[in-house]
């Protein structure tokens, strides 16, 4: 689920209140409602914490949705802690609205706290809800927290009814992580077959076999890396070391030279063996 699709539910009706209830307040939320679809955020954001501070003051303790929308435009500004605050109070008063869950979990994601994010996402997949994009999701999260094996009950659905080139690189990774070194190749090859433009395939594959220390293999890689990004200082560096290795010093010296300069300092041990030291 997109992150778009959990701001059109402020297009929905404010929840259905005791009128004696919605009197104070409605037309300020429904202000609110109106001014963040038009995208002004700031304004709608005060008329929500204008209709909280009403709710308070008159210790109402019925069903609404003010905290779940003050917490998206928080989000949208990226105010994430508060977002985080108004969407833990939300949550505990309402455990069914998935999409508060949803939303929290991506305020975990910007605010880099995985174990919570995972928790969220999986609760709201829990539902039966297999969408592409939360799943993929899960999958790169699980990767990033060294829990290829489970990466790869996701990556595997997703392989059988929507594979793209994201899904097998994913898959390569988690092959890769597991040790699998030749199922990595095999995934990040399909992974450029599907898209011959995809980047991130060709470095992986390149640092694969740079392990393997096959190196003229790595070099096919990192060329055509270096064709869509020419002034990547990662591709440069391990291009000098990859021309290092097969012999091509006064070449491999070039690149090392730029790479270190460029502000990659590991490449000053491998300037210094191959370029300073006199040694092939």
């Amino acid at each position: 689920m997109k992150l778009f699709n959990i701001l059109l539910l402020v297009l929905l009706p404010v929840l259905l209140l005791p009128a004696q209830q919605l009197q104070s307040w409605t037309k300020t939320e429904t202000e609110a409602d109106t001014l963040l679809n038009r995208g002004q955020v700031y304004d709608a954001l005060k008329r929500y914490t204008k209709v909280i501070r009403m709710q308070e003051k008159k210790k109402f303790t019925g069903q609404s949705d003010v905290r779940f929308k003050r917490a998206l435009c928080y989000y949208y500004i990226a105010d994430f802690n508060r977002a985080l605050a108004d969407l833990n109070i939300f949550i505990v008063q309402n455990p069914a609205y998935l999409q508060a869950r949803l939303l929290r979990a991506y305020v975990y994601r910007e605010l880099n706290n995985q174990e919570p994010q995972l928790e969220d996402l999986n609760a709201v997949l829990a539902t039966g809800s297999y969408n592409v994009d939360l799943l993929k999701w899960r999958a790169g999260l699980l990767l990033e927290m060294s829990r290829a094996k489970e990466a790869l009950d996701d990556l595997r659905i997703l392989h059988q009814f929507h594979n793209d080139e994201e899904v097998e690189l994913n898959l390569g990774l988690a092959w890769y992580y597991l040790g699998d070194l030749n199922q990595a190749l095999a995934h990040f090859n399909e992974a450029l077959f599907i898209n011959g433009g995809y980047l991130p395939a060709y470095r992986y594959a390149a640092l694969l076999l740079l392990q393997r220390e096959e190196y003229q293999r790595a070099l096919e890689y990192i060329n055509l890396a270096l064709l869509l990004a020419p002034d990547d200082l990662n591709l440069i560096f391990n291009k000098g070391l990859a021309l290092a290795e097969t012999g091509h010093t006064d070449a491999a010296c070039s690149y090392l030279n730029k790479a270190f300069y460029g502000g990659i300092e590991e490449a000053a041990g491998y300037l210094e063996h191959y370029c300073y030291s006199g040694n092939d």
